[in-house]
């Protein structure tokens, strides 16, 4: 399955050229690297193929079955928030309802019998069904333990700075759930 196509972007800051008319397709199954010394575009090209910025010429065509996301290089996780939290409040609104459903039930466990909290479960429960979140929750959390992730309640605070980067704990912060 083609993941993304790109045809003859070009992209240019001020007087300088980062790339012109480059094209490529990007299969399921590749692996791609962008190699580049500093300055040189690869940054500017990454967030061209996740829709953060646009080229200036060229077209990139996604699959609506896939998303295409951006990893800055400077993370902004708030240090306090679990590697779940990060994850699930990143702006996706499936995402957020996956959080805001995984809050509500684990506030349930401490107040069983709170009937508007009950109430709230129920019906976030009827909005991952509606949406068809419940495969997407899922999938976060198998990702998060393909990248070395086994304890979603881990602090961002406490990872090291490559662990918050791939959303998974150091070594001596892991723990199995």
């Amino acid at each position: 399955m083609v993941l993304l196509t790109v045809e003859e972007i070009s992209k240019q800051y001020g007087l300088k050229t980062l790339f012109s008319n480059v094209s490529f397709g990007i299969d399921e199954r590749d692996k791609v690297g962008i190699i580049g010394i500093n300055g040189s575009g690869k940054s500017t090209l990454l967030k061209i193929l996740a829709g953060v910025e646009t080229p200036d010429s060229g077209k990139v065509m996604r699959t609506r079955q896939k998303r295409v996301s951006w990893l800055p290089q400077e993370s902004s996780f708030n240090p306090d928030d679990t590697v779940l939290q990060a994850v699930l409040t990143s702006g996706d609104a499936s995402l957020q309802r996956i959080y805001d459903y995984e809050l509500a039930c684990h506030e349930l466990e401490t107040r069983p019998h709170d009937s508007q909290l009950l109430d709230r479960v129920s019906r976030l429960s009827h909005e991952l069904d509606v949406h068809g979140a419940w495969e997407l929750e899922a999938s976060v959390k198998a990702v998060l333990g393909k990248l070395g992730l086994h304890d979603v309640t881990a602090r961002m605070g406490t990872l090291s700075g490559g662990a918050a980067k791939k959303g998974g704990p150091c070594p001596r912060t892991c723990h199995t759930l």
